[in-house]
């Protein structure tokens, strides 16, 4: 039987913040674990930002982080660290005890998406940052937002360096197809969707559901992209109820 000694959670952020971005939510946790937040290249505290970082390395960073704890691992990934939570349990299944997949997908860029990866580079470039995250920001939260959590969001965004924002983006674009990978998931899943998202469809939260055996899926009303920042009481119950069935 596995107990609580047994388990740490991993709380994935999306882009572009950072793993504070889980502050309200973890609040909410209540639970009896060690979590643990990383950082993906250049955000938050791991200040360093690399020539080129993949999804495939974060995911290899973070499956050192579990196995040196000893221990496995509750992923929680939401959108980019949803994708960092595919590739983890594709390469290193045996780090992984369950997963909680929120508001993002298992297939790659389609053509028109890396167009608007190579776009939103050259607006920072260009442009500069700030210009690029006033127009993209407001997109990650339901339409007419509470203005608390707009601005939590405008500052999270607005503390990380460019650079890194930068190579993440070329990162998301990049990323691999994890499709195929799906009917080999054997742990608890719960896939997560905001009922006002305005960035990934359900038609991908539905083809995760689908292509996990035994997946549960949960919509978060009155919540956008970042749901464990808009509703962050309702998500800690789903990554409770997530947990109690790892330790079932």
């Amino acid at each position: 039987m596995t107990t609580v000694d047994d388990i740490v959670v991993v709380l994935l952020h999306p882009f572009p913040v950072d793993g504070t971005f889980w502050a309200p939510m973890w609040r909410e946790l209540d639970l009896a674990v060690q979590v643990v937040t990383p950082d993906f290249p250049g955000f938050g505290s791991n200040t360093y930002v690399p020539d080129h970082v993949t999804i495939v390395d974060v995911a290899d960073d973070v499956a050192a982080v579990i196995a040196e704890s000893g221990r496995r691992a509750v992923v929680c990934g939401l959108s980019l660290g949803g994708y960092v939570a595919l590739s983890l349990v594709a390469r290193h299944p045996e780090v992984v005890a369950g997963m909680l997949l929120a508001n993002t997908r298992a297939e790659a860029d389609t053509d028109d998406a890396r167009r608007n990866r190579d776009q939103a580079i050259d607006t920072i470039r260009i442009d500069g940052f700030d210009v690029w995250r006033n127009a993209f920001v407001p997109k990650l939260l339901r339409p007419h937002p509470a203005p608390h959590t707009l601005d939590v969001a405008w500052s999270l965004a607005a503390a990380q360096q460019p650079e890194a924002v930068v190579a993440a983006l070329l990162a998301l674009r990049d990323r691999p197809d994890r499709t195929a990978d799906l009917g080999a998931i054997t742990v608890p899943t719960t896939v997560v969707a905001g009922s006002d998202d305005q960035v990934t469809p359900m038609e991908a939260i539905d083809a995760l559901v689908t292509g996990i055996p035994g997946a549960r899926k949960r919509v978060i009303t009155d919540a956008g992209h970042l749901t464990a920042l808009e509703q962050p009481e309702t998500f800690a119950e789903v990554l409770r109820e997530l947990v109690e069935r790892v330790l079932a």
